[in-house]
Protein backbone atom coordinates (compact mmCIF):
# COMPACT_ATOMS: atom_id res chain seq x y z
CA UNK A 1 0.00 0.00 0.00
CA UNK A 2 2.80 2.68 0.78
CA UNK A 3 4.18 1.86 -2.59
CA UNK A 4 0.82 2.63 -4.11
CA UNK A 5 0.52 6.31 -2.31
CA UNK A 6 4.21 6.64 -2.94
CA UNK A 7 3.91 6.17 -6.63
CA UNK A 8 0.30 8.05 -7.61
CA UNK A 9 1.94 11.30 -4.45
CA UNK A 10 2.43 14.07 -7.19
CA UNK A 11 -0.89 13.19 -9.36
CA UNK A 12 -2.87 12.87 -6.10
CA UNK A 13 -4.16 16.62 -5.92
CA UNK A 14 -6.40 16.21 -8.70
CA UNK A 15 -9.47 18.62 -8.97
CA UNK A 16 -11.67 15.61 -7.84
CA UNK A 17 -9.64 14.70 -4.71
CA UNK A 18 -9.42 18.98 -4.23
CA UNK A 19 -13.37 19.28 -4.80
CA UNK A 20 -14.14 16.17 -2.14
CA UNK A 21 -11.56 17.75 0.19
CA UNK A 22 -13.07 20.88 0.06
CA UNK A 23 -16.58 19.47 1.02
CA UNK A 24 -14.97 17.66 3.97
CA UNK A 25 -13.55 21.07 5.18
CA UNK A 26 -16.69 22.91 4.53
CA UNK A 27 -18.49 20.09 6.76
CA UNK A 28 -15.83 20.30 9.35
CA UNK A 29 -15.92 24.14 9.77
CA UNK A 30 -19.94 23.94 9.96
CA UNK A 31 -19.75 21.20 12.53
CA UNK A 32 -16.87 22.42 14.86
CA UNK A 33 -17.17 25.25 17.07
CA UNK A 34 -13.81 27.62 18.08
CA UNK A 35 -11.74 25.46 15.45
CA UNK A 36 -8.77 28.05 16.23
CA UNK A 37 -8.74 26.34 19.31
CA UNK A 38 -8.52 22.72 18.56
CA UNK A 39 -5.58 20.54 18.19
CA UNK A 40 -6.59 18.11 14.91
CA UNK A 41 -4.80 15.08 13.55
CA UNK A 42 -5.33 14.05 10.40
CA UNK A 43 -4.86 10.16 9.60
CA UNK A 44 -4.09 9.25 6.77
CA UNK A 45 -3.34 12.94 5.87
CA UNK A 46 -1.71 12.17 2.43
CA UNK A 47 -0.80 15.49 0.29
CA UNK A 48 -2.18 17.99 3.33
CA UNK A 49 -5.78 18.40 1.01
CA UNK A 50 -7.16 18.34 4.49
CA UNK A 51 -5.39 19.12 6.49
CA UNK A 52 -3.68 22.47 5.25
CA UNK A 53 -7.10 24.14 4.84
CA UNK A 54 -7.84 23.14 8.48
CA UNK A 55 -4.41 24.29 9.63
CA UNK A 56 -5.31 28.20 8.69
CA UNK A 57 -8.10 28.30 11.53
CA UNK A 58 -6.87 25.12 13.76
CA UNK A 59 -4.50 25.75 16.98
CA UNK A 60 -2.45 23.40 15.19
CA UNK A 61 -2.71 20.30 12.80
CA UNK A 62 -0.58 17.12 12.57
CA UNK A 63 -0.63 14.94 9.42
CA UNK A 64 0.18 11.17 9.82
CA UNK A 65 0.72 9.34 6.51
CA UNK A 66 2.62 6.16 5.55
CA UNK A 67 3.85 7.53 2.37
CA UNK A 68 7.06 9.57 2.63
CA UNK A 69 6.03 11.31 -0.97
CA UNK A 70 3.05 11.64 0.18
CA UNK A 71 4.40 13.41 3.01
CA UNK A 72 7.10 15.24 1.05
CA UNK A 73 4.19 16.81 -1.53
CA UNK A 74 2.26 18.07 1.74
CA UNK A 75 5.44 19.53 2.87
CA UNK A 76 6.02 21.50 0.10
CA UNK A 77 2.44 23.32 0.33
CA UNK A 78 2.65 23.84 3.76
CA UNK A 79 5.96 25.92 2.65
CA UNK A 80 4.59 27.41 0.01
CA UNK A 81 0.94 28.74 1.80
CA UNK A 82 3.44 29.39 5.19
CA UNK A 83 1.83 27.42 7.34
CA UNK A 84 3.57 27.29 10.66
CA UNK A 85 1.38 25.26 12.82
CA UNK A 86 1.14 22.00 10.75
CA UNK A 87 3.44 19.10 11.97
CA UNK A 88 4.17 15.70 9.51
CA UNK A 89 4.55 12.33 10.57
CA UNK A 90 5.23 9.13 8.83
CA UNK A 91 4.02 6.66 10.45
CA UNK A 92 1.47 3.82 10.55
CA UNK A 93 -1.01 4.63 13.42
CA UNK A 94 -2.61 1.07 12.98
CA UNK A 95 0.54 -0.66 13.98
CA UNK A 96 2.34 2.36 15.86
CA UNK A 97 -0.43 4.56 17.82
CA UNK A 98 0.67 8.07 18.87
CA UNK A 99 0.04 9.00 22.70
CA UNK A 100 -0.71 12.55 22.31
CA UNK A 101 -4.35 13.98 22.45
CA UNK A 102 -6.69 15.87 19.72
CA UNK A 103 -9.40 17.75 20.40
CA UNK A 104 -10.46 15.95 16.30
CA UNK A 105 -9.65 13.52 14.01
CA UNK A 106 -10.23 14.02 10.52
CA UNK A 107 -10.20 10.22 7.92
CA UNK A 108 -10.82 10.59 4.38
CA UNK A 109 -10.18 8.11 1.49
CA UNK A 110 -8.03 5.64 3.67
Amino acid sequence: MKHDFNHKAETFDSPKNIFLANLVCQAVEKQIDLLSEKEILDFGGGTGLLALPLAKQAKSVTLVDISEKMLEQARLKAEDQEIRNFQLLEQDLLTNPLDQQFDLIVVSRV
